[in-house]
């Protein structure tokens, strides 16, 4: 595990509206499909509040729980990041969770202002 300090930095993203009558401004969503996440007593999702899509999974940031967990396609948890603390690399709440390449996740922490880095 690396930790690294790291201001942190907020990315807009706007789309173009048409003139229109409101009720016809904007994109419209479909939905595609959706999918149920496998939670028990020892692992749940206290306060999600951030969804990261990759190649075969999901990763669902707990700012509660101060971690972020993993799921397959199917929704079973695959593996868990990060915990609760005050130390490098520990968290006091999950953010953003940011897939940087093959074998490297980054996860914020807003109340510390940084990332911090795990080993997928």
């Amino acid at each position: 595990m690396r930790h690294v300090s790291a201001a942190m930095a907020a990315v807009a993203v706007t789309a173009a509206c048409r003139t229109a009558p409101v009720a016809d401004r904007g994109p419209r969503l479909v939905l595609r499909d959706s999918v149920q996440l496998d939670e028990s007593d020892s692992l749940y999702l206290g306060r999600p509040v951030f969804l990261t899509v990759v190649p075969g999974g999901y990763y669902v940031a707990d700012e509660f729980m101060a971690r972020a967990v993993e799921f397959d396609t199917a929704g079973r948890a695959v593996h868990v990041i990060g915990h609760r603390g005050l130390g490098p690399g520990e968290l006091t709440g999950a953010g953003y969770v940011l897939v940087l390449d093959d074998s490297t996740v980054a996860i914020s922490d807003d109340r510390k202002m940084v990332f911090s880095l795990y080993n997928r």
